[in-house]
Formats: structure tokens, C-alpha cells, sequence
């Protein structure tokens, strides 16, 4: 889902939504020595506020997409995050 966005920002190190979901349960665990259930919750609060900051842009016929498209990467980064809330929760 987030690959286009990958392929835009090549220069950037993007993490995959597996990767980034172990990395933000280990950060709780390691910095507020929380255990892995407590991590993991700490986790997903985390990625809900991210999801419900992140708007879902629905395209429709009277919208011009802009020239970079800005509704194209905040998609990109909504999927992102709803895959990383998802690796989570299988961890």
C-alpha cells in the first residue's frame, strides 16, 4: 500500500510497518520499563492518535489533485499507519 511512497522518497529510510511497530513496542518496554503487554498497548494508543490525526482524503470528480500529490502521500501515510497499528496487534 505505502510503496508509491517509498518510490517518491527513495532518499528516505522508510521503515516497514513491521519493523516500526517492534520499534515502538521496544521503546516503551526499554524506556519506561513497561512489560510487553503494557508496550504494546502504550503502542497502539500511540498509532491511534497518529491514524486519527492523519486525515483519509477520498478523491472525487471535482478535485484537482495537486501538482506533488499531497493527497496521494497523505493516503500513502494513513495505509502506513493503519499497517503498523495492524503489526502491532499481532505482536
Amino acid at each position: 500500500m505505502y510503496t508509491e511512497f517509498k518510490k517518491r522518497f527513495k532518499k528516505f529510510e522508510i521503515m516497514n510497518a513491521k519493523e516500526k511497530a517492534e520499534e515502538l513496542c521496544f521503546k516503551f518496554q526499554g524506556d519506561f520499563n513497561l512489560n510487553w503487554t503494557m508496550s504494546k498497548r502504550c503502542a497502539l494508543i500511540t498509532v491511534d492518535e497518529i491514524i486519527k490525526e492523519t486525515p483519509k482524503l477520498i478523491p472525487d470528480e471535482t478535485y484537482i489533485d495537486d501538482i506533488c500529490g499531497v493527497d496521494y502521500f497523505i493516503n500513502e501515510m494513513y495505509d502506513y499507519w493503519i499497517e503498523v497499528k495492524n503489526e502491532i496487534e499481532k505482536l
